[in-house]
């Protein structure tokens, strides 16, 4: 018997370099340090020092909030320690708030309460050019404290709520301050599933204090809403959205990133895959970026990147003689040496709501990082996108909020789902917002014995439908837990929350706008009509196809660059396969510049010829 192949492992060696490779690709070209240079030392200490902190102990909490008020402690012995275990601490519960059985519900009503809504974030102090770099260090070390032991306070004058974690770390923080700082036009990207989750008022706020301070008087900053992942959200409900952000007069626009990086994605599969196709030039025509600004049209990239270049435009009518640099800031960060006449646009949000993703469609190539797990963004970024104008980058922020849940944020990929150990808190969100029949339909599990589901009963039934068990033979919960929360994450279970104006009842109500029977009941009959109507259409093609043979014109039309492309490959599309011999004279045609006749290497058999123009007279219909 011969020795076994180790095929397979080669296979994964060779995927995993080319991974590699892409990711070195990514770093290399979308990283730019501000004093132009790359060293790694202090590159591995940034990212070290941007770590992310959401959760903390009690100690290590302690610890580090001493170090930065520099306090030193000195060992007291033969001391008493009395230790008060009775604390103030409620646990709010999602199931009592959605039915309204918590005692003085008007307490928890998270539309109108202002206390939990007005959440200020931190403020970097104020500072001129006398400012050195140690003292604005030690300045900015005390508001953040300052800012830390506010929010303990607002939680033990308001016991009956409990704050949501937080980014602890002063160094991310930072990071948002020298975006808000630099940035002309800030974006605020944010999930469109749930606007309010995402939306910041207070940093809204935070850039008009940062415009009207006395050394940056002279700069104006422009506050704009981009609500991404559009496509997941359906007319009705985005145009319920933008009439709400109108009346908070909100600028704003729908936009959809992943849409967006097919596109992309689309058009670098058909240019790598050979370089023979034809060059056809999209026709330019003038989009009225008028009809996709605070309304519920969802624009694509050039729409988005014109009306950026509109307010580009404002920016530079309304700026007036430059400021001058302060020594502050050369010292502080060595920030890229641009023109006067530079406008820098910032993108700021929680993690996970596709800034990168918005970045890189702009761009149109892949220049940051993207991750499904949150926190891909470590250091902000600058990457310039034209002459003038540059696109800055920063990391993902959780900012204060007591409007919502642990449970919430991790499904709202605020929180990566790796990590958690609750998995029944979340999974019973979805259970409440998801339909039975949606869970039956998308993972192929049976729950009509169940009157009302609950967490362990979904993922009890889908365990042992896929078979994940723990070593005790019973259903691994926590394994099935992760998958699903990770599909609703990415939109494959869908829930979209409307605005407080549409319906004011609990904000942790699906209120959805169809019924789901009568919808699934029309989809049944929309079927019926549709299968009743292809009968007619094939009758009616098959007796085209006797009497009318295909043209080559009709052929063209047929065939789309990513068919040619298919075709070079040596695939088969539409019944037709080139030989080795036709794709080299294609390919030795191209590379000399002369015209590529396609229809000559078409050599259609009538069976051939029959299916095209089935093909034909199906898009002809689809375009009318």
């Amino acid at each position: 018997m011969s020795k076994k192949s180790n095929l397979g492992k080669a296979l994964q060696r060779q995927q995993q370099r080319k991974m590699n490779e892409g990711a070195a690709k990514v770093q290399n070209q979308g990283q730019f340090f501000h004093d132009g240079k790359v060293v790694k030392e202090e590159y591995q200490i940034q990212q070290e020092n941007l770590q992310s902190i959401i959760d903390q102990n009690p100690l290590n909490e302690y610890l580090q909030m001493a170090e930065m008020a520099n306090i030193k402690y000195q060992a007291e012995k033969k001391s008493d320690v009395v230790v008060n275990e009775q604390q103030k601490q409620l646990v709010i519960n999602v199931n009592a708030i959605r039915k309204g059985q918590l005692p003085n519900s008007s307490v928890y009503d998270y539309q109108k309460n202002q206390l939990l809504v007005d959440l200020q974030i931190p403020r970097r102090p104020r500072w001129d050019e006398k400012t050195t770099v140690e003292q604005l260090r030690l300045m900015e070390n005390e508001n953040f404290l300052k800012w830390r032991k506010e929010l303990a306070k607002f939680e033990e004058e308001h016991y009956q709520i409990q704050l949501t974690p937080y980014e602890k770390n002063i160094e991310v923080w930072k990071q948002l301050w020298r975006v808000v700082e630099k940035a002309d036009i800030l974006v605020q990207v944010v999930d469109g599933r749930d606007i309010l989750f995402y939306h910041c008022n207070d940093l809204t706020k935070y850039v008009h204090e940062e415009q009207n301070r006395v050394y940056r008087k002279n700069q104006t900053k422009i506050n704009f809403l981009l609500i991404n992942k559009s496509d997941l959200i359906s007319d009705k409900i985005r145009e319920e959205w933008s009439a709400f952000l109108n009346s908070k007069n909100l600028n704003h626009m729908f936009f959809s990133a992943k849409l967006e990086q097919e596109k992309i994605d689309k058009e670098e599969q058909v240019q790598d895959a050979t370089n023979i196709l034809i060059q056809q030039e999209e026709p330019k025509t003038e989009e009225n970026t008028e009809a996709f600004i605070n309304t519920s049209k969802i624009a694509d990239r050039k729409i988005l990147l014109s009306e950026l270049k509109s307010l580009v435009q404002k920016i530079r009518k309304q700026r007036q003689e430059n400021v001058e640099t302060t020594k502050v800031i050369e010292q502080e960060d060595h920030d890229i040496q641009h023109d006067e006449n530079t406008v820098i646009i910032g993108m700021v949000g929680y993690p996970n709501v596709g800034k990168s993703s918005v970045i890189n469609a702009l761009c149109n190539k892949k220049l940051v990082g993207v991750a499904a797990r949150p926190g891909k963004t470590k250091h902000f970024q600058t990457i310039p996108l034209e002459k003038y104008l540059l696109l800055c980058d920063c990391p993902g922020l959780i900012f204060p909020n007591a409007s919502s849940s642990r449970a919430e944020m991790v499904c709202n990929g605020v929180l990566p789902i790796d990590n958690i150990k609750d998995y029944l808190s979340p999974m019973d969100l979805l259970a409440e917002r998801i339909p039975k029949i949606v869970f039956e339909k998308l993972y192929g599990i049976n729950l009509q014995e169940f009157k009302v589901i609950d967490a362990s009963t979904v993922l009890s039934t889908y365990s042992k439908k896929r078979g994940f068990m723990t070593g005790r033979g019973l259903p691994d919960e926590a394994k099935a837990s992760k998958l699903m929360l990770k599909d609703f994450v990415n939109g494959k279970l869908l829930y979209v929350k409307l605005p407080p104006t549409y319906q004011g009842e609990a904000l942790w109500q699906s209120n959805p706008l169809e019924d789901l029977e009568n919808l699934i009941y029309q989809q049944q009959q929309n079927q019926h009509h549709l299968n009743d109507d292809a009968n007619i259409d094939n009758q009616f093609e098959n007796q085209l196809i006797q009497e009318k043979k295909i043209t080559n014109e009709e052929i063209l039309e047929i065939f789309t660059q990513e068919n040619l492309a298919q075709l070079m490959e040596g695939k088969k599309v539409h019944g037709i396969k080139l030989t080795k011999e036709q794709r080299r004279e294609i390919k030795h045609n191209f590379q000399r510049g002369d015209p590529i006749d396609i229809k000559k290497y078409l050599n259609l058999q009538q069976n051939q010829k029959e299916t095209l123009y089935k093909t034909y007279i199906q898009g002809k219909r689809g375009q009318i």
